[in-house]
């Protein structure tokens, strides 16, 4: 969106700059939101109530499939052309 805002140049049309600016705005938003509820959920303090459980880590099950996961979304955002070629290849066939 923001490329196409600025190949077109979002200062020859006003609709372009607002358009640019909520943009930017529900960027700000979602980023703090995001790390608002990352931080009250993961780094909070622990509720009373649940200092008396002992709490484990995961088992193995559990963790390998969402490492897997993970890597293979960091390779495809880091390498999206892996994944892009591949839809172009099968749309090809059809």
């Amino acid at each position: 969106m923001f490329t196409g805002i600025f190949e077109k140049g979002m200062y020859t049309s006003p609709v372009g700059l607002i358009i640019a600016v909520l943009g930017v705005s529900a960027i700000i938003l979602t980023i703090s939101y995001t790390f608002w509820s990352v931080k009250k959920i993961f780094f909070g303090p622990l509720k009373p109530r649940l200092s008396n459980l002992k709490i484990k880590d995961p088992p193995l099950t559990m963790s390998i499939p969402l490492l897997i996961v993970g890597m293979v979304s960091l390779i495809l955002g880091v390498y999206p052309k892996l994944i892009i070629d591949l839809f172009c290849l099968v749309i090809g066939k059809l």
